[in-house]
């Protein structure tokens, strides 16, 4: 497999979403990590946290911020502790649901090996840790909600109560 893509909808303007991944205090009311991020292009972005009792605890140390654009994209080259020699790259891309709203964001999230295509325990282990986090993150903003095509309305999206 060569990348994971994974994706989710809240209800919330870019801005809002855009901070649930850089800024520590409010990734942190998410994900219940310790967090270093150092939100500039050579910066740490380090997340330290427990995701489930299944799952375990990801720690990312010595990754670093490549990139970013306010409100609209992350690029992150992600260091994971259990391979240190082994880098990947996790871009997070975020845009509008519909043209006309400003009330719901879609989060796109691909993740990569930097030099070879993911082999099938690596993908299966990422593939359900990036669920498991949009899945606490989506949990987090839009409470029960997971927000279909049919809600794309404006009138759905201004009455919701989030």
């Amino acid at each position: 497999m060569q990348f994971i893509h994974e994706s989710t909808r809240l209800a919330c303007d870019a801005n809002r979403a855009f901070r649930f991944f850089t800024m520590p205090e409010r990734m942190s009311k998410w994900l219940g990590a310790e967090l270093t991020i150092d939100m500039k292009t050579g910066g740490r972005y380090e997340v330290k946290a427990d995701l489930d009792q299944d799952f375990g605890r990801i720690d990312t140390a010595g990754s670093l911020v490549e990139s970013y654009t306010r409100e609209a994209a992350l690029q992150i080259m992600w260091c994971d502790t259990l391979h240190p020699s082994e880098q990947y790259q996790f871009e997070l891309k975020l845009m509008p649901c519909r043209s006309d709203t400003e009330f719901c964001t879609e989060l796109h999230l691909i993740f990569k090996h930097t030099e070879r295509a993911l082999d099938s325990q690596e993908a299966a282990f990422y593939s359900l840790l990036f669920k498991k986090m949009f899945e606490k993150l989506r949990a987090y903003v839009n409470k029960d909600w997971i927000i279909s095509d049919s809600d794309l309305s404006l009138s759905v999206l201004r009455g919701s109560k989030l």
